[in-house]
């Protein structure tokens, strides 16, 4: 279990060699950071936000097995591991307001308009749906940053974390875009990618978003 694996003593001067596309690349595992997105109980888990407005979650299940293969091999790498966690408060002062773009693209937001009876229920600070899933157990050495927008960077700590422990690299991370789509999953990209030295390579590895079909 991913909970059993704790991070390996860091050599800060040990690469990697990553089979990525277009062509193989290597990064130092001590100046890499592996960034999970959003993998709390209300997009992942039966009963959740996404579960109560009908969404289907099976998918996201294969997400969370994904995510929790990738931080075993990320923990053991000694590879910096970084968990966002979307939320706000239950007076959604943090949700910025009718004049956010947020208020109104955000869909456990729009479902809690809807549905007033949901509001504090969905993705609210110290709840069960805003929490991570269960089979997701940070251990210490992990870094938690919330955030009240899909941006991980919006508002929250991230970018001076990433710049304060990997300066001369790039960062490992789980990259998700979220917009408004026909079919609401609103996952355009989500890939394991990696960004070397701030130079962006193509994805490498399985989709892990609780909320894309291509897994």
């Amino acid at each position: 279990m991913n909970d059993q694996v704790m991070p390996s003593p860091i050599d800060p001067t040990r690469k990697v060699r990553i089979d990525a596309r277009p062509e193989p690349f290597e990064l130092v595992p001590a100046n890499t950071a592996l960034v999970v997105v959003d993998l709390q109980n209300g997009y992942a888990s039966p009963g959740g936000c996404r579960h109560l407005v009908g969404q289907d979650i099976d998918p996201a299940r294969v997400a969370v097995a994904n995510s929790l293969r990738l931080l075993d091999v990320a923990r053991a790498a000694g590879v910096t591991v970084i968990m966002l966690k979307n939320g706000w408060d239950v007076e959604l002062k943090t949700a910025g307001g009718p004049n956010s773009p947020n208020w109104h693209k955000s869909n456990p937001l729009k479902t809690m308009r809807t549905r007033p009876e949901l509001k504090g229920k969905i993705l609210t600070h110290g709840i069960w749906d805003y929490e991570f899933v269960d089979d997701l157990k940070p251990i210490p050495s992990d870094i938690i940053v919330p955030k009240a927008r899909y941006s991980g960077f919006c508002g929250t700590a991230l970018d001076n974390v990433l710049r304060a422990r990997h300066p001369p690299s790039g960062v490992c991370w789980h990259r998700h875009q979220c917009v408004r789509r026909i079919d609401d999953q609103g996952c355009l990209s989500s890939r394991v990618h990696l960004y070397p030295g701030g130079g962006r390579y193509p994805a490498v590895g399985p989709c892990v978003h609780p909320g894309c079909h291509a897994l």
